[in-house]
């Protein structure tokens, strides 16, 4: 399975526990997990977080749906762990409205 995992507002909340998730669901279970991001690149404020080493990232950006960066960088991601979930196939929020 391959999990994608979103930057700021997830791992950006608790670095520690996506540090301990990333080496769990791929040591001991074999997952794959990528960073898929909405940022262009990396920036110097991305190091504070500490991103393991092995950890691929994608760089969506803001005007690519982050499915569409994931396939082009040759990842198939089946389960997607983000904030703001519209940001996977570029669409607004599918039921209700933020109240």
């Amino acid at each position: 399975m391959t999990l994608g995992l979103d930057f700021d507002g997830t791992w950006t909340l608790d670095l520690f526990f996506w540090n301990d998730f990333v080496e769990l669901a791929e040591r001991k279970y074999g997952h794959k997990v990528v960073m898929v991001t909405g940022r262009e690149k990396w920036t110097e404020d991305m190091a504070r977080y500490r991103l393991p080493p092995s950890l691929p990232i994608v760089y969506a950006g803001l005007k690519t749906p982050k499915r569409e960066a994931a396939l082009a960088a040759g990842f198939r991601v089946d389960v997607w762990v983000d904030d703001m979930p519209w940001m996977v196939d570029g669409t607004s929020l599918l039921v209700g409205g933020l109240d």
